[in-house]
């Protein structure tokens, strides 16, 4: 079996303590494994405009994930290795939150007022983008359950326990393969097709022969993004999150099992869609947006039914002046109206 992301990191994590090593090299906002860079290339691959990376960095500093003392590794100061890849993807699926709601209903809302304002045909519409992921999806999906169902796991050096054994164990490879050729000779199979160079990308999105659909990067967020004081801010005013109660690591397991039944559909989607691209399990991806929340709201356990607003207002709704940490940032999120429940995926 092909082992899975996180028993890797936990390998690597161990070698890591193990070996002592030195500091890794600075990751900052130019190398590859920054969220920046990241994400912009996950955003490539989801078939999704270019103008949310814009979204996606603002949110990036407001979690303060952008420190490169953050993802680089040192014994000293950060021991942790950080995971690079789901902390992109949780970014980006945190600012599909924010923009589009994924309730099962903001988003089509901003869907239909896109379609009967799209003059030009470049607004971008979260219901075609998810018809055509979906469909290009599906197809993946398939091509993948192809592969795994074709490949032979098996090595190619013979294996036997007891050396009295081997001579007969060689043997019998050695007539298996000559059986092998023999019948592809005898049922005249086609030359085997050249194997395509390898690449990181799950999707190819564009106008060319065999790509998986023409490609939305182009597209404008109009009716998703509006001019607010010449300050661009979301049509989007509110925000829901599961409860984001720590848990202990040693004690605590994945809630995402139970929770799943009860969260939005969109949002299901998208993190199945995140994580057939990452190949990691759903819930592991879960995890980590649940991380990234909890640093852009900057609290750890929210009381049921608080309201935490960006405007200039407290949990009960009255002015004041004092600015919360979630206050703190870039001007364009100030707007929002953020909501934590208890009840487990109830939208606001």
């Amino acid at each position: 079996n092909i082992p899975p992301h996180r028993s890797i990191h936990k390998k690597a994590q161990d070698l890591v303590m193990f070996l002592q090593l030195p500091a890794f090299p600075p990751i900052n906002p130019q190398t590859l494994l920054h969220p920046a860079r990241l994400s912009l290339r996950y955003l490539t691959d989801a078939n999704l405009p270019d103008e949310l990376h814009r979204w996606v960095c603002i949110l990036m500093d407001r979690a303060d994930m952008a420190n490169q003392k953050r993802h680089t590794l040192d014994l000293a100061s950060h021991p942790a290795l950080p995971l690079y890849d789901l902390q992109a993807a949780a970014l980006i699926i945190v600012t599909m939150k924010v923009l589009f709601g994924l309730d099962d209903h903001t988003e089509w809302n901003l869907s239909n007022e896109a379609g009967s304002h799209d003059d030009l045909g470049d607004l971008f519409s979260f219901r075609r983008w998810y018809r055509l992921v979906q469909a290009a999806l599906i197809q993946a999906q398939q091509r993948r359950n192809q592969d795994i169902a074709r490949k032979q796991w098996k090595g190619k050096k013979p294996f036997f326990i007891n050396k009295r054994d081997k001579h007969v164990v060689i043997k019998r490879k050695r007539t298996l393969d000559n059986v092998q050729m023999c019948l592809k000779k005898l049922t005249s199979c086609p030359a085997p097709v050249q194997d395509v160079a390898p690449s990181s990308f799950q999707f190819c999105w564009g106008g060319e022969d065999g790509s998986d659909g023409p490609s939305l990067q182009h597209m404008k967020l109009g009716k998703v993004v509006s001019l607010n004081h010449d300050v661009s801010t979301p049509s989007n005013f509110k925000y829901w999150h599961p409860p984001l109660r720590a848990c202990k690591p040693r004690s605590c397991t994945s809630h995402y099992s139970n929770m799943e039944p009860t969260l939005p559909r969109s949002f299901v989607w998208l993190l199945q869609l995140f994580s057939f691209m990452l190949d990691v399990e759903p819930w592991y991806l879960f995890e980590e947006v649940l991380e990234v929340e909890r640093r852009v709201f900057g609290i750890k356990t929210p009381q049921s039914g608080q309201q935490i607003l960006i405007g200039g207002q407290n949990e009960t709704g009255s002015n004041t002046k004092k600015r919360s940490r979630t206050q703190r940032g870039d001007p364009n999120l100030r707007e929002l109206q953020w909501q934590g429940n208890d009840q487990q995926g109830e939208t606001n």
